[in-house]
Order: C-alpha cells, then sequence, then structure tokens
C-alpha cells in the first residue's frame, strides 16, 4: 500500500470517528420523551354589578378626649415591695387548762429503756460535681441522686456542730455530707424507718431522726438507739425541740407530744454539776433515778394533738403550734390556749420564733404571720399583709 493510500484511509477514519462522536452528544443532550406545555390563557370571573352591595359611607363623629393622668412608676426586676399597715388585734385572756385538774388526765410517765446496738456500715458515695444552672451558674448548684443521695426527696436538713449537714429524705432515709462524701444511713444501717419528718442535734451531739413509722431514732456517731410502738409512738414525729433543761420535746402528727428526760439523767449519773438543780421532777425506781417519756396529748390540756412546730421562749415555756388548735404554751405545770378568740388569724401554726426582744411570731397556714407581743399585751398583728407575696408559710 502506498504512502497515499495510508493518508486517505487515516483521514476517512478521524472524520468517521468524528461522526460518531457528534451522534453520541445529541443523544446524551436530548431529554428522554421531551415535550412542549400547553399555553393557555387565564381568565378572571367578571362579578355581575347587580350582584354587589354598595358600601354604606357613615360621618365620623368627634372622638372623646381624655386627658392622661400621671402614672405610677414601678421599679422593674425587684423583688422589693411597699408594707402595708398590719392589723392590730387585742388578744383575748387565754383559757389555762391543768393536767390532773377537772377533766383533764394527768399525763402518762412510762420508763424509757436505752436499747443501743451498732450501727451497720453505711454506704459512702463520694459526691460527684453538682449540677449547675445555665441560666445562673454563679449562684445555684443542685445536689440529686446522680451527686450521691440516696434519695432525691428532701423533707428536712440539718448542720451539726461538726459542720456537717444532714439532709432527711421521704424514702432514702438519711443522707450526711461532708463537703466531698455522702454517707447514707437507712433500715439495713439501723434506722427504724426510711421516712424522714424531722431532726435535731442535742447538747452533747446526738442525732434525732423523727420517723413516720418508727418513731424516733438516736445516733451517737456509733450506736442506734430506737424508741418505737414500745414507748408509745405510734404516729410521725414531725417536730422536735431540746429545752434549756435537756429534755428533748417530740411533737407527732396525731399522739400530742413526748418529753424525754433521757439526758438529763445522764447527766446527773455523770455528775454533771449543771444539771444537779433539775432533780425534783425525775422518776426514781427502788431509789434510783430511771429515764422516762412523759405523755401529753387532748386530755391532759392540749389544744389538739397534731403538733407542727415548737419553741422555748426565754421564760422557760414550751410554746406548741398545733393543726387546728393554735397555740398551746406550757409553763411546767398548765397549758395555756391561744387560737382566733384569742386574736389569731387561723388556727393552723406551721413554725414559731422568738425574736430578740421576746416577741414570738407565728407562722399561720393560708393567713400569713402573727406577732404576740406580751410585753405590751396587745398580742397579735394579722396578716396577710401587703409585704407578703404569699400566704403559705411551711415549714418549722
Amino acid at each position: 500500500m502506498g504512502y497515499t493510500n495510508k493518508i486517505i484511509i487515516r483521514t476517512v477514519l478521524i472524520i468517521y470517528g468524528m461522526f460518531l462522536y457528534s451522534c453520541t452528544r445529541q443523544n446524551d443532550q436530548a431529554p428522554p420523551n421531551s415535550f412542549n406545555p400547553k399555553v393557555v390563557e387565564a381568565k378572571g370571573y367578571i362579578v355581575p354589578k347587580d350582584s354587589i352591595a354598595l358600601p354604606i359611607s357613615k360621618t365620623g363623629g368627634n372622638p372623646a378626649i381624655v386627658k392622661a393622668g400621671n402614672p405610677k412608676l414601678l421599679p422593674a426586676d425587684t423583688n422589693i415591695f411597699p408594707a402595708g399597715e398590719p392589723k392590730i388585734v387585742t388578744a383575748g385572756i387565754p383559757k389555762i387548762y391543768t393536767p390532773g385538774k377537772d377533766t383533764f388526765s394527768r399525763p402518762k410517765v412510762f420508763l424509757a429503756i436505752d436499747s443501743s446496738f451498732a450501727a451497720g456500715i453505711p454506704e459512702a458515695v463520694i459526691a460527684k460535681d453538682a449540677h449547675i444552672n445555665d441560666n445562673n451558674p454563679q449562684n445555684f448548684s443542685t445536689f440529686s441522686k446522680l451527686q450521691g443521695l440516696k434519695s432525691g426527696y428532701i423533707s428536712c436538713m440539718l448542720q451539726d456542730k461538726k459542720g456537717n449537714i444532714w439532709f432527711g429524705t421521704k424514702t432514702g432515709g438519711v443522707s450526711k455530707y461532708d463537703g466531698k462524701s455522702f454517707t447514707n444511713f437507712t433500715v439495713k444501717e439501723g434506722l427504724s424507718n426510711n421516712y424522714i419528718w424531722s431532726m435535731l442535734e442535742d447538747k452533747i451531739g446526738n442525732i434525732w431522726i423523727g420517723t413516720g413509722a418508727g418513731g424516733v431514732c438516736r445516733y451517737d456517731g456509733k450506736f442506734f438507739t430506737n424508741f418505737t410502738k414500745k414507748e408509745g409512738f405510734n404516729n410521725p414525729v414531725v417536730s422536735m425541740l431540746e429545752d434549756k433543761n435537756g429534755n428533748i420535746w417530740f411533737g407527732t402528727n396525731g399522739e400530742g407530744i413526748f418529753k424525754y428526760d433521757g439526758n438529763r439523767v445522764d447527766a446527773i449519773l455523770g455528775r454533771d454539776k449543771t444539771a444537779q438543780g433539775t432533780l425534783q421532777d425525775l422518776k426514781k425506781t427502788n431509789g434510783k433515778l430511771v429515764k422516762t417519756f412523759t405523755h401529753f396529748t387532748y386530755k391532759e390540756g392540749l389544744s389538739s394533738n397534731t403538733i407542727w412546730c415548737m419553741l422555748e421562749d426565754k421564760s422557760g415555756n414550751i410554746w406548741c403550734g398545733t393543726h387546728g388548735g393554735g397555740a398551746s404554751r406550757y409553763d411546767g405545770k398548765s397549758f395555756a390556749h391561744f387560737g382566733y378568740a384569742e386574736g389569731f388569724s387561723n388556727n393552723n401554726i406551721k413554725n414559731m420564733f422568738e425574736d430578740a426582744v421576746g416577741n414570738i411570731w407565728f407562722g399561720i397556714d393560708g393567713e400569713g404571720i402573727c406577732k404576740y407581743d406580751r410585753d405590751d399585751e396587745q398580742q397579735a398583728l394579722r396578716a396577710p399583709s401587703p409585704c407578703l407575696p404569699s400566704d403559705g408559710l411551711a415549714g418549722c
């Protein structure tokens, strides 16, 4: 084959290849099943004139012009409220009821048997970092079961002399927080019940724990001593108080109050000189001092058997805030009753406090606060008052 023929064949192949490539591009670019859309002219519907009502035109009257008054300026974002004028009610003369006189029984006295036992080894959990709310990270931090608490339902709190914080819970017993870890005490470790209503640390460092159905427990750091149904505790122990003489008072939900003198007996037997002058009301058996509970109820002169809170005033009187019976004041011999007739706005007393000058303040369920002024004999300041954002006061 000559050189010329090779040139011709090569040229034909190049032209044929270009033809095939051109056909392939046209086939790729052509969309499948392509078609041109049908264009239709849109025509609106014209409403006939006889179907349209003509608008009614009215002449506008002269508008009333009212001159704006001076607006009252209130600061925003503040929790400060102006105090209103409280109502002053002169207290009536309280009724006096003496146990053992008239129709009232003498209080029952029965032995308190110290049956102590070694506490079980409590569960200790290293506290995890508290949860911090992003809305206010500088002020609030939250501890829950995730951080080591036994239960998230907290019913009462206490800080002991060593700085530990104790938390009473509704389902998980007691948790002690030392700043680093939670130590949890339940029925397994010696508590009589896991539902905790109240707590108290006495003068010698014992932790008293009032339960919902197991009476009261005393924990001295190593041993538990439980006082339960054998000592008369059948209902929840909702409040506690230690008086100046060392007696422990227990307020219950339905069983009145119990006075325990065991700490005084221990102090006297231990030759504590500060306790020597308080022998007159202690009980002896065969010439020896014994520990006792003294039980006061409605039959002995209390105004109610449900005691939400207790207070010892500067004169040594024991005040009991009750449900439905106002306040009962016990002077060691008789009960004086203060209720609605004596100036209270409500007979349900949830908490009490004595201020520096001797006034007694009462938190009234649903009615704010009342102040009892013993010196002036102008006894009560009624609430609610405009300075209180809420009238419900709870907690003892």
